[in-house]
């Protein structure tokens, strides 16, 4: 039978592959559409799209974990986090454009660094290392606790034999 850390490792590469493809896509209709060439900008993007993976990972969990507890019933609910955080984590604008208030939920925000980075890379060209790794940091205190309430409502719901995964 497979295991649940099985399916999730399985869950996350999936996600791997389609995030790259996703990419690749954007990237060349970018280029065709806007004659952004985003792929000029070379490998200090990759480390930044990599949190953006692991951002998804960890909503990934915490909506898994809500849809396993309360059902389908959430499932809209669930969805839009995403836009609830939106605002506040600088994708069309610096994170210094929002008032004080929204600049504090944005520093608790790993998709706020990323967002950050990249637009350091697009204006001069270097790398930041900070946003990098207080965004890792902040994906790594996320994904821990979604894991773990994921797995709990999946344990849950095989003790009360709504799931045949082990």
């Amino acid at each position: 039978p497979l295991k649940v850390n099985e399916w999730v490792s399985a869950l996350m590469i999936l996600g791997l592959i389609k995030g790259l493809v996703g990419f690749a896509f954007g990237g060349l209709f970018a280029f065709l559409l806007y004659r952004v060439a985003i792929f000029d900008y070379g490998f200090a993007i990759l480390p930044f799209l990599a949190m953006l993976l692991m951002t998804g990972w960890w909503i990934g969990f915490f909506v898994g974990g809500l849809v396993l507890r309360f059902g389908t019933r959430i499932q809209s609910l669930a969805w839009t986090l995403i836009f609830l955080i939106s605002p506040f984590i600088g994708i069309f604008y610096p994170i210094s454009a929002l008032p004080s208030w929204g600049q504090n939920i944005a520093i608790i925000l790993p998709p706020s660094y990323i967002f950050e980075g990249m637009r350091e890379i697009i204006i001069s060209g270097s790398l930041d290392y900070s946003n990098l790794a207080i965004s890792f940091l902040l994906n790594v205190v996320y994904i821990i606790p979604a894991y773990a309430f994921f797995h709990w409502n999946f344990k849950k719901l095989l003790s009360r034999g709504l799931a045949t995964v082990h």
